[in-house]
Order: C-alpha cells, then structure tokens, then sequence
C-alpha cells in the first residue's frame, strides 16, 4: 500500500464478483467493491477486455453494495475484465483483473450468431432500434 504524506492512503484493489463464462450478446453483471481506508466514496474504471471501457463512474461509498455494470459481449473468446478504484482525494488503486469467457458451442456454429458476431455495431444498431420501438 502506498502512504502519502498527509497519512491518506488509496482504496484497495477491487473485488469483481460476477459470472466465469457465458453466451455472446447476452448482458452479464458484475459487482465491483473497493473499500477505503478512510472510508471515503469510491469511484471505479472498467476495461471489459473486448476493447470497451466504463470511465471513472460516479462516486458511491466505499466497500458494500458496492459498483454493478452490465456488460455485453459480441464474439466467442476469452476476455479479461480489469479494474481499479479512485477515492474521492484521487488516489488510485491497483488493478484486479477477472477472467469471463464466451466459449465455442454447436448452438452457437449458426450463419445468423456469426453474421452478428462479424458486424457487432449492425447488432447494436438492432438493440437500440427495438428498444426504441418496445419489441
């Protein structure tokens, strides 16, 4: 742990609780909780290992109910989720990284999933369209 001068020190490296594996263009959600020393609120930054991240989120208080984000992956693989928490001084934590994986299926070996899985924005483009309209 890092102290700084005035005795502040950063949040602890954050705990992401969530599914190990499941489906491609299926939303999961994951908890992240840090807890501050000086039980100051917490902010947290995510890298969803598929190229997308959540920017530093609002500030929230530190350990327990913690953070919780919904995110939705558009291809098969194995992906690596990172995070880490800032306290309200600005003082960051280390990173935590969690393993999530959408693995290889017979359900999923359909023209249709790896048309969607080869144009993720046309899919995404669909979702917003039908929420728009409330199918």
């Amino acid at each position: 742990m890092y102290c700084f001068g005035d005795g502040n020190l950063p949040p602890s490296t954050p705990n992401i609780d969530g599914p190990l594996k499941g489906l491609p263009f299926i939303p999961y959600t994951f908890k992240f909780t840090s807890i501050d020393p000086a039980i100051e609120n917490v902010s947290y930054y995510i890298e969803w290992g598929d190229g997308e991240t959540t920017d530093w989120t609002a500030y929230r208080p530190s350990g327990s109910p913690g953070y919780s984000e919904s995110h939705t992956w558009y291809g098969i693989g194995k992906y690596t989720i990172k995070a880490k928490a800032k306290d309200s001084n600005g003082l960051e934590s280390p990173w935590t990284e969690y393993s999530f994986s959408t693995p290889r299926s017979r359900i999923y070996d359909n023209p249709i999933i790896r048309f969607f899985e080869n144009h993720p924005l046309l899919y995404k483009m669909l979702q917003l369209l039908f929420r728009q309209l409330q199918i």
